[in-house]
């Protein structure tokens, strides 16, 4: 699956992380820099027992992607009392795809598996003016660490 679809999935990264700039994120490399940055982590992440990459595809001949979600589990610093979590890295769903149960059902799917390989809690990052946050809340994620940035 990975060779077959490895292409549309760099396009969704990067069509996402392009979101997320004018949500207020970072400003990207140019579109040639992106990809060949991209693509060696992703391979390397899509081989771990401990990353998850899930695609939603449209039924039919040439089965379109419409959707993504890459997860991971993550430990605490040994500082801290042991516990996994599921870390999701990376959610995107094609704008024309929006708002008909295909992130939920990524983040019910992940869920699962997370839960599954004994994590007892689910993270993510958002930014703080995307649109995706009502969803979010709506899994019930809740606030837990504020960033905050000053500029100098």
């Amino acid at each position: 699956m990975w060779k077959k679809k490895s292409s549309q999935i760099f396009k969704f990264f990067q069509a996402m992380l392009t979101e997320m700039t004018s949500n207020g994120g970072h400003p990207l490399q140019d579109t040639n820099s992106l990809l060949s940055l991209l693509r060696h982590p992703i391979q390397e992440d899509v081989q771990s027992p401990d990353c998850l990459l899930l695609v939603a595809e449209l039924n039919s001949p040439e089965s379109q992607l419409i959707g993504i979600l890459e997860a991971n589990i993550a430990k605490l610093y040994p500082i801290f009392l042991p516990k996994s979590s599921l870390h999701i890295r990376a959610v995107y769903v094609a704008p024309k795809f929006r708002r008909r149960g295909i992130a939920r059902a990524l983040f019910e799917e992940a869920f699962a598996w997370g839960h599954a390989r004994g994590c007892i809690e689910v993270d993510l990052n958002v930014r703080q003016n995307s649109p995706a946050k009502a969803l979010y809340k709506s899994l019930g994620f809740e606030a837990f660490e504020i960033e905050m940035r000053r500029k100098l």
